[in-house]
């Protein structure tokens, strides 16, 4: 009968793969080649359990193919999944093994279509590990999309920005550096933060340092060298009208200070009874500044935008009186001296400048520069 000749098959069957089974070198390879050989030839049967039980008898994982119910043709590249070891007769599908590469098209129960059996295992549990696997899919897609993304290449590109500009180390230099034009009012700033005890560069210009273009000195992110004085940890530049600058000076020094100015840029100093007509004549022939103050100030405006200095703040004579307190704090003023600072005011004078208006207009694209510096 054909019931008897099921029973004779399905004993051959499971005799072949138990000798397989215990005489291979390698049980799990043996299981794989015979599972895919004899269900296509004895596709009437269910060898699940017969290949669980083979399995708890060898104490060793088995692989199952899953194939979709219409494939007609030998499986072939079928991703493989571990079952775990399980006391009852329903193989659990171990989730976890996520390094796997899974199909979701390949994820269906194979059933025999005459006698309505599933051969891996009940269909509730396919479709809990289905919806398991595609979860995980999904969450493993998301996460290439986001690689893929603007956001992801924002974020690398900071990332190689904060790379390039490195990471700002606690200085250990022990001065502050304020820079100015002259001519702008920081003498009577700088002279209120060196009675406050700030270790800082002369108010005076003793040391060389006040009026220096910003390429003059040697710098890095931790600090910028003042010579026998050790370093400076951050630095604030004082900028304000050229022109204004300019008659100032020369009003107080004659051309000692804007010689300073000549001699950072490169130009022979004027002589010592060079007038403020001279200057202007010179300048409208030239076509161009030629005290050196235009180089003086881009200098600094080009370090404002560098990321190679320590901490840098550019204001002009407006900001720093508006300011004052705020300023003091930041270069390292302690709090119960700051009450002096607070009493500063911007109060400027009425101002007409003597340079004739081809001189003025030289130096306006400069001004305004400096007149439209951000405040802290």
């Amino acid at each position: 009968s054909r019931g008897a000749c099921s029973l004779i098959v399905f004993s051959i069957a499971f005799v072949f793969l138990a000798v397989q089974v215990f005489s291979s070198g390698n049980p799990l390879r043996s299981l794989q080649s015979d599972v895919s050989i004899w269900e296509r030839e004895y596709s009437g049967f269910n060898f699940s359990q017969v290949l669980l039980h083979v399995r708890n008898k060898a104490s060793s994982f088995m692989f199952v193919p899953f194939v979709p119910p219409d494939s007609q043709s030998p499986v072939k590249n079928s991703s493989w999944m571990p079952l775990n070891r399980s006391r009852n007769n329903v193989s659990e599908i171990d989730v976890n093994h996520t390094h796997l590469i899974f199909n979701r098209s390949l994820v269906q129960p194979r059933t025999n279509s005459s006698k309505g059996n599933t051969s891996i295992a009940s269909l509730k549990e396919i479709n809990k590990t289905r919806t398991a696997l595609q979860n995980v899919s999904q969450n493993m897609t998301a996460r290439s999309n986001y690689f893929r993304g603007p956001s992801f290449k924002r974020a690398a590109a900071n990332n190689k920005a904060n790379i390039q500009r490195g990471e700002k180390k606690p200085s250990k230099c022990p001065y502050v550096l304020v820079n100015s034009q002259g001519g702008v009012g920081s003498s009577s700033f700088m002279e209120l933060l060196q009675r406050s005890h700030l270790p800082m560069n002369s108010p005076g210009d003793a040391d060389g340092f006040k009026h220096k273009n910003a390429y003059q000195f040697k710098h890095d992110r931790q600090g910028i060298q003042l010579g026998g004085l050790g370093c400076a940890k951050k630095a604030m530049v004082i900028l304000g009208d050229p022109l204004h600058s300019i008659e100032s000076v020369h009003r107080r020094f004659q051309v000692a200070h804007i010689n300073k100015w000549r001699q950072n840029s490169k130009r022979r100093p004027y002589g010592g009874r060079t007038g403020l007509a001279d200057i202007w004549k010179e300048i409208s022939n030239a076509k161009q500044d030629t005290t050196g103050l235009t180089d003086y100030v881009n200098s600094w405006l080009v370090a404002g935008n560098e990321n190679n200095w320590p901490e840098l703040r550019i204001v002009n004579t407006k900001t720093l009186y508006k300011n004052a307190t705020e300023l003091a704090k930041y270069l390292g003023v302690r709090e119960q001296d700051l009450k002096s600072f607070k009493q500063l005011d911007y109060k400027p004078r009425a101002f007409k400048s003597s340079a004739p208006p081809a001189v003025q207009s030289i130096f306006e694209p400069i001004k305004s520069k400096i007149d439209h510096l951000k405040a802290p």
